[in-house]
């Protein structure tokens, strides 16, 4: 397994090849009282431009847990964006949808991530999501077929 040199255009992307195959990292940490500051300052507004629908009604059904939730679903989203080599993120933000929300969460992508994904030849989005009192951590892995 070869690593590449990351350079300051892909600092946030980690890509490794292995028999043909390349393998995209992205990471991303939220500090979940930041969340829920955001949450507090912006109210309903900032959960119906952010997240998804069914994301906005878990938080407003358990809102003791809410920002923790969020802030998991943001940073998968944000590593998920890191995975595609995102430059305008806010763009294809609500194209990327966090599905079953636990430590192994899956990944759907609609409009613009999805042409985004089969034009650099993910074929697969893997996705681990870890929640903590304090921080939310998602890392993606996406594969990456080389064409010959």
């Amino acid at each position: 397994m070869v690593v590449d040199v990351l350079t300051p255009l892909d600092q946030n992307l980690a890509t490794t090849v292995n028999d043909g195959v390349f393998t995209r990292v992205g990471v991303d940490v939220q500090d979940v009282d930041e969340m829920a500051q955001s949450m507090s300052q912006y109210a309903e507004r900032f959960l119906t431009r952010v997240f998804h629908e069914a994301e906005a009604d878990f938080a407003r059904r358990h809102p003791a847990g809410a920002a923790r939730y969020l802030a998991g679903q943001f940073a998968a989203r944000e590593a998920v964006l890191k995975v595609l080599g995102a430059q305008d993120a806010i763009s294809m933000w609500r194209s990327i949808l966090i599905c079953n929300p636990g430590a192994l969460s899956a990944v759907e992508l609609r409009g613009e991530a999805r042409r985004m994904a089969l034009s650099l030849g993910i074929t697969e989005i893997f996705l681990s999501v870890a929640r903590s009192t304090n921080y939310a951590m998602a890392v993606a892995v996406a594969d990456v077929n080389i064409p010959s």
